[in-house]
């Protein structure tokens, strides 16, 4: 028998659950009051059914408007010789679209994960 992780009766693992597949999937991303995620298909399939998404550690940081309105996120920050890069810099140069890690590297760009409490307050 498949078992889901709960940490309480409205909240559950799904990402460690031993019966995934693409049909519960779908069922779930539109059944589902909120998602916590990040950048990833999920927002799209969230959005689809009307679900409003929180995204955390959204890179690049062009894709910080994904889906609708109702959505909230955070982005990585983006660190150049230990420096925060701020927001309007990042967004006026071709690095707020750098999809490849090779990219980042290259520019001399490092990015910095949301803390566990950044996405707690998300």
């Amino acid at each position: 028998m498949n078992t889901i992780n709960t940490f309480d009766n409205n909240i559950f693992d799904y990402a460690n659950y031993s019966g995934k597949c693409d049909r519960l999937d779908t069922i779930l991303y539109g059944s589902c009051k909120f998602l916590l995620t990040s950048s990833s298909g999920t927002i799209s399939m969230s959005s689809m059914f009307g679900v409003p998404v929180a995204i955390n550690n959204i890179v690049p940081i062009s894709q910080s408007f994904l889906g609708t309105s109702e959505n909230i996120c955070i982005p990585k920050l983006y660190m150049k010789n230990g420096k925060y890069i701020k927001f309007n810099e990042i967004l006026n140069s071709e690095s707020s679209n750098f999809r490849h890690a090779s990219d980042f590297k290259y520019a001399g760009i490092q990015l910095v994960d949301n803390s566990k409490d950044e996405i707690l307050e998300l």
